[in-house]
């Protein structure tokens, strides 16, 4: 019996993506559906209407897609998966709900849509916006982030949580392998040491800029008092919460209490040397000095003056006749016709 060639045509049901998804169609199982203004086809299960259903590849290009209905989701979790927000963007949704962003220029938000860094983490809900590191509990495998540059495949810095029972602290890493602040786990903190005694304790020198002020209070931010070096390289002691200075030491080494300028033309001082140590006061109290030794013995207190011919500190050079060992001057204030005192 000879062949019989017989010719068929078929054609696949067709539509625009709106015009399926409005429809709600649901393709019978095994049933093929095309969009005519995407060029895209889905199969069908016989019970998964038209906009839940996943596109079938098409020489290895997916839709669009939507944060609701990737392009490329799973075909028993439709609305997981990778979708085209924008040009040159790309969503990962899962729930139906855009979760990662990675932006055209290559910034990557998580819970954001408009990253503005390179990693960019977001809480729009309720909760917190956090990053967690979670290492192995086996001692040596530590929690980090380290930061380095291009030019060096090594890393710069970096923030360090080492595992392991007993180590409990968080190190601030420099330069590579330089420990430069650490914080124990009872809220010490060392600057260059790793091993700090007190809530800030520093292996080295401290800077502060002139007329910055370090302040003691009584918790609740009443003063208690201050000190401070001024930009005139005075050294200040207030007290009190009206900070009423107590005492200064000026750029001379001079010691003035109640008074914040040396005095200098006490005793007739031709030369014009003041005295190292001043007190001033508008009182009796306040202008008086006491020395008062307590022990059960019948020695005094002291007060010494003494006299060397040497001319450094700590120098003993006997002195010679008629030096004036010591002297103790007794002076009032008056004033001549032409304001000298005398």
């Amino acid at each position: 019996m000879a062949a019989t060639e017989i010719k068929v045509q078929m054609q696949q049901r067709r539509d625009t993506a709106a015009g399926w998804t409005s429809a709600g169609t649901v393709l019978l199982a095994g049933e093929l559906g095309y969009e005519t203004d995407t060029g895209l086809a889905k199969l069908g299960d016989g019970s998964t209407a038209w906009a839940s259903l996943a596109y079938l590849p098409s020489a290895g290009m997916a839709a669009d897609g939507t944060e609701s209905a990737p392009g490329i989701a799973f075909r028993s979790d439709s609305n997981t998966g990778l979708y085209r927000p924008a040009a040159d963007e790309l969503g990962i949704s899962t729930s139906g709900s855009e979760r990662v962003r990675v932006a055209s220029g290559g910034n990557v938000g998580i819970g954001t849509k408009a990253p503005a860094f390179s990693v960019h983490v977001a809480q729009a809900n309720s909760g917190h916006a956090q990053l967690y590191l979670e290492a192995s509990s086996s001692s040596g495998k530590d929690a980090e982030i380290l930061f380095g540059e291009t030019s060096n495949t090594n890393n710069r810095g970096k923030i360090s949580y080492p595992s392991g029972s007993g180590n409990r602290f968080m190190s601030f890493v420099v330069n590579g392998s330089t420990e430069a602040i650490r914080i124990k786990s009872d809220g010490t903190v060392g600057i260059n040491t790793s091993t700090p005694d007190f809530h800030l304790d520093v292996n080295g020198n401290i800077g502060l800029t002139e007329g910055q002020v370090i302040t003691w209070h009584d918790g609740s931010g009443n003063k208690a008092g201050d000190i401070f070096m001024d930009s005139s390289d005075n050294f200040v002691v207030r007290n009190t919460s009206s900070v009423n200075e107590s005492i200064r030491v000026d750029s001379s080494g001079r010691l003035l209490v109640g008074t914040t300028s040396s005095r200098g033309a006490n005793f007739n001082n031709a030369s014009g040397v003041d005295a190292q140590f001043q007190i001033e006061g508008t009182s009796f109290k306040t202008a008086f000095a006491n020395i008062v030794r307590n022990s059960s013995d019948d020695s005094p207190a002291g007060f010494a003056l003494s006299k060397s011919r040497g001319t450094s500190a700590g120098s003993n050079v006997v002195v010679q006749n008629n030096d004036k060992v010591g002297e103790i001057a007794f002076s009032r204030f008056r004033w001549q016709q032409d304001g000298e005192c005398c």
